[in-house]
């Protein structure tokens, strides 16, 4: 009696595979690559409208300026200010324009925050914006007082203003030439400080 025959294997499944040239392999990851690139830079460089001031950029979107002050590990520049305000437009035509302000404004990410009316802005937005903008000039100075500035650190969290040391320096009020250069180096001296103490935390 003849042995039985043995059960066949079972065939292997068939793959879903594309036979693509190497060459071509790597222009695939090269362009998944290139599309990561290309959303971080549309999330953390795509401006948005600005309000220019002489040769500085002052981005209307607060958060866009948080967002790109964080990749640069820059401190943000809050400048609270108001369209229909005669002293705001009095600091922009002069003291915000002075080429020692404007070099030493390359330091921050600048924001402008309209508390009334945001410019470029339709009505919709651009009062949630400004509303927005108001709370979060009265959690952080606790006064409504105009020109005012607020220099945050590159991780500020608008939900928590006051916490984990976010607040670096605040002004309010009109200033002059030298005493708006005073407050900005101070805040960059002290900016600088809070990095190296990180640093030296970090190395430890």
């Amino acid at each position: 009696m003849s042995a039985a025959a043995p059960n066949p294997e079972p065939p292997e499944p068939r793959r879903f595979s594309i036979p693509l040239p190497r060459p071509l392999w790597i222009g695939v990851a090269a362009a998944i690559f290139g599309m990561g690139c290309a959303g971080a830079y549309w999330y953390f460089f795509r401006t948005g409208p600005v309000f220019e001031i002489g040769e500085t950029r002052f981005l209307l979107d607060v958060d866009r300026a948080v967002a790109r002050a964080k990749l640069l590990n820059k401190p943000v520049l809050l400048y609270f200010c108001a369209s229909g305000f005669e002293g705001s437009r009095w600091f922009e035509s002069g003291v915000l324009r002075t080429p020692a302000i404007s070099d030493r404004l390359e330091g921050f990410e600048c924001a402008a925050a309209f508390v009334d009316q945001v410019p470029f802005i339709d009505a919709k937005n651009g009062k949630e914006m400004a509303e927005r903008n108001g709370k979060l000039q009265e959690d952080i100075l606790q006064d409504v007082s105009l020109p005012a500035f607020a220099v945050v650190r590159p991780d500020f969290d608008h939900l928590h203003p006051l916490e984990r040391g976010n607040l670096i320096a605040v002004s309010s009020g009109m200033l002059g030439t030298s005493g708006f250069t005073q407050f900005l180096e101070s805040a960059l001296a002290k900016w600088d400080e809070l990095r190296q103490s990180e640093k030296q935390r970090r190395d430890r």
